[in-house]
C-alpha cells in the first residue's frame, strides 16, 4: 500500500530540550569567535553564574522540559509569535523572500498567458497531492520527516493583527476553498478553479486570464499595497477598509483563496549595468529584483497582497517568481511545488477545456478618504524600501560542487566558508553568520541556527589573507573549518544547536512575569544575534534560477545561494542607507576569494 502525506505525522519523535551545559559550551564557543578576549572573558563569568547546579539556567530548561511534555513542539507558538507574528516590519522585501523559480523566452501576452495557465495548472497538482495525501513524504536518510508544514502552503493568509498578526489556514476545511485571486494591472478578481473535486484544466485556466485581460483595461488604485507597509500601519488601514461590509468580504476571499497569481504589464527595468557582471547575471539580478520588488509603485509593486502566503508573478518577459510570507512554513516546504512548477512548464501543451468557464468576480472596493490617504503614504512607503535595495546575482561557472567534493569537502560547508571568507576581506572583521538549518526530524520541527562562524572558520579567514602563511596550511585550515561546519550543521539538524534553546528560556521568562536573565543582557548575546550575515541554501530545479531576500540587520546581507554540479548562482542584497555595506562590492569579493581558493586547492 502506498505511503500517505500525513501518515506518519503521530510517530514522529518530538523536538528534545538540550541539555544546559551542552548548551552553554557551544554558546561560549561562538562567543569566542567573535568578541574580542575581554568581553569574552566578562561573558564567561555571566555564563557560569547561569549555569551553576540549581541556578536559573536549571530552572528554566526544566520549565520547558515540562513545557515539552504538555506540547508537540515545545518551541512551536514561541517561534511563530516572536520570530514573525510580532515582529512589525514590513513583508514586502523586509520578510518575505522571493525565488526565481522558472524563465522561459515568450513574445505577447498570449505567451505570458499561456505560461501563467501552466504556472497554475503545477501548482494545482501540487495541492491536489497534498489533498489526496498522494505526495511522497520527505526522508532522510531513511527517515521520515515532518509534512505538517505542506498544510500552510494553500489557503492560508497573515491576519494583520493590534501588536500580533494571526496565521489563518483554510486548506482543511470541507471542502476547500476553490478560488483562485487574480491580480492584473492592480486589480483582483476571484474565480473558482475547483468544482466537485475536480481542477480546472490548462485550457480552461488560460482563457480565464485571456478575458481577463481583455476586459480590464483600466489600471485600479492598488489596494493591495497597503499590505507592503509597517504592520501595525496596516493593521490600522485594515480596521478602517473593513467597515465596509464589500471590503471586508473581499478581503475574506482572498485570505481563503488557494493563492494570488499576478499577471504583471511593466516593463523591466535592467538592474545592474557594470562590465564586471556577465550577461547571465545582468539578466538575473534584472529579474529578480523585479520579483523582490514588482518595479516599483509606476510598475506593478500595487499588484500584490502580502498577507498571502502564496504569491506567484509571471512577468511579461517570461519570467516567474514566487513570493512567500513564510510565518508558518521554511523554505524547502515549497521546493516540490517549484519542481512542479518546472515540470509543467517544460512539459507539453495540453488544450482540453470544459464546456463552460466559471464566472468571473472583479473585486471592488469603497475607499473613504482616510484609506485613500494611507494608500498614497503606502506608495511612498513602498517606494523608499524598493530604492533602498542593493541587490547583486553572482553565476560562478569556473566550478560547482563537484570540484568542491574531488576535495574531499561538503559543498555547502564550503560554500558557508566562502561567504564568511568573502565578508572578512571585504570588510576586515569577523561577523556572525547565520544558516538556517531544518529540524523536520521531530514532529512541527521549523529551524536551527547553524552557527558558520567559528573559531576554525575565523582562523581560516585570517590565514588565507595572510601572505605569510603556506597553501598546505591554508588548505588544512580550509578543511578543517569545513569539517566544523559539517558537524555544526548535523548538530541542528538534531536539534542540538544553543540559539533556539537560550531563546527558550528567555522567552519562557519573559511570560511568566520573570526579570530577564542576565545572560540576555549581556552585549556578547546581542552581537551574536545581529547576523550580519544571514544566509540559506535554496536548491531549484532550474539552472539558473535563485532565492533572494534582504538582510535581517540594517548593516548585513541577505544571502542565498543554488548549489549546482559545475556551477554555483549566489544572490547578496544589502541596504544603501548603510554606508557600510554594499551588495556590489560584496559580489567582487566573492568572485575574487571564490577564484583564490580554487588556486590554493589546485597548488
Amino acid at each position: 500500500m502506498a505511503e500517505k502525506t500525513f501518515q506518519y505525522q503521530d510517530s514522529l519523535p518530538h523536538l528534545p530540550v538540550p541539555k544546559l551545559q551542552d548548551t552553554l559550551q557551544k554558546y561560549l564557543r561562538s562567543v569566542k569567535a567573535i568578541v574580542p578576549e575581554d568581553q569574552y572573558n566578562a561573558t564567561r563569568k555571566v555564563v557560569e553564574e547561569f549555569g551553576k547546579s540549581g541556578g536559573l539556567g536549571e530552572e528554566l530548561t526544566q520549565k520547558l522540559k515540562e513545557r515539552a511534555k504538555c506540547h508537540g513542539n515545545w518551541l512551536e507558538d514561541f517561534w511563530l509569535r516572536y520570530a514573525y507574528l510580532m515582529v512589525r516590519e514590513p513583508l514586502m522585501i523586509i520578510s518575505s523572500p522571493v525565488i526565481d523559480v522558472v524563465n522561459k523566452p515568450i513574445n505577447s501576452l498570449d505567451d505570458q498567458l499561456r505560461l501563467a495557465a501552466k504556472v497554475m495548472t503545477g501548482i494545482l497538482e501540487h495541492s491536489q497531492q497534498i489533498q489526496s495525501q498522494t505526495l511522497p513524504v520527505d526522508k532522510v536518510a531513511g527517515r521520515s520527516l515532518c509534512m505538517q508544514q505542506y498544510k500552510y502552503i494553500f489557503n492560508a493568509y497573515r491576519l494583520p493583527g493590534e501588536k500580533q498578526d494571526s496565521c489563518q489556514v483554510f486548506s482543511t476545511d470541507k471542502p476547500q476553498p476553490p478560488n483562485l485571486i487574480v491580480a492584473y494591472k492592480n486589480e483582483f478578481f476571484s474565480v473558482d478553479l475547483i468544482k466537485d473535486d475536480q481542477y480546472a484544466t490548462e485550457e480552461d485556466i488560460y482563457q480565464i486570464f485571456k478575458e481577463i485581460t481583455e476586459t480590464c483595461h483600466e489600471t485600479g488604485k492598488g489596494v493591495g499595497i497597503l499590505t507592503s507597509t509597517n504592520r501595525d500601519l496596516w493593521y490600522e488601514s485594515y480596521s478602517e477598509l473593513i467597515k465596509d461590509k464589500v471590503n471586508a468580504s473581499n478581503i475574506e476571499k482572498i485570505a481563503k483563496s488557494i493563492m494570488v497569481l499576478a499577471i504583471d504589464t511593466h516593463e523591466v527595468v535592467p538592474a545592474v549595468t557594470g562590465d564586471e557582471y556577465s550577461a547571465a547575471e545582468k539578466h538575473l539580478t534584472t529579474i529578480c529584483r523585479d520579483i523582490l520588488t514588482g518595479g516599483g509603485t509606476n510598475g506593478d509593486s500595487c499588484n500584490r497582497w502580502f498577507d498571502k502566503r502564496l504569491q506567484m508573478m509571471v512577468g511579461n518577459q517570461g519570467f516567474v517568481g514566487l513570493i512567500g510570507e513564510h510565518s508558518n512554513i521554511d523554505g524547502t516546504t515549497i521546493l516540490g511545488m517549484c519542481k512542479s512548477v518546472v515540470e509543467s512548464v517544460e512539459g507539453p501543451d495540453h488544450h482540453q477545456k470544459s464546456s463552460e468557464l466559471p464566472p468571473i468576480q472583479k473585486l471592488k472596493w469603497n475607499l473613504s478618504d482616510a484609506v485613500e490617504n494611507r494608500l498614497q503614504q503606502a506608495k511612498e512607503h513602498a517606494n523608499s524600501i524598493i530604492n533602498n535595495l542593493n541587490l547583486s546575482i553572482l553565476s560562478w561557472e569556473e566550478y560547482g560542487k563537484e570540484f568542491v567534493k574531488s576535495n574531499r569537502m561538503s559543498p555547502d560547508s564550503f560554500i558557508q566558508m566562502m561567504l564568511q571568507l568573502a565578508y572578512y576581506k571585504l570588510h576586515n572583521e569577523v561577523a556572525s553568520q547565520y544558516e538556517s538549518g531544518a529540524t523536520k526530524l521531530y514532529l512541527h520541527g521549523r529551524t536551527e541556527t547553524i552557527r558558520s562562524t567559528s573559531l576554525e572558520s575565523v582562523a581560516f579567514c585570517k590565514a588565507f589573507l595572510s601572505d605569510s602563511v603556506s597553501n598546505d596550511e591554508k588548505k588544512m585550515l580550509l578543511k578543517k573549518a569545513v569539517e566544523g561546519h559539517k558537524n555544526c550543521a548535523l548538530q541542528a539538524s538534531m536539534g542540538q544547536g544553543w540559539d533556539r534553546h537560550l531563546f527558550g528560556m528567555k522567552i519562557w521568562a519573559l511570560e511568566n512575569g520573570m526579570a530577564i536573565p542576565e545572560i540576555f543582557n549581556d552585549p556578547s548575546y546581542n552581537t551574536l544575534s545581529q547576523f550580519k550575515i544571514s544566509t540559506s541554501q535554496v536548491t531549484l530545479l532550474s539552472d539558473i534560477s535563485v532565492a533572494c531576500f534582504a538582510p535581517v540587520v540594517e548593516d548585513g546581507y541577505g544571502i542565498s545561494y543554488n548549489i549546482k554540479p559545475e556551477f554555483f548562482i549566489i544572490s547578496a542584497a544589502s541596504f544603501k542607507s548603510c554606508s557600510k555595506t554594499s551588495a556590489t562590492k560584496y559580489y567582487q569579493s566573492l568572485k575574487q576569494v571564490l577564484h583564490d581558493v580554487k588556486v590554493v586547492l589546485e597548488s
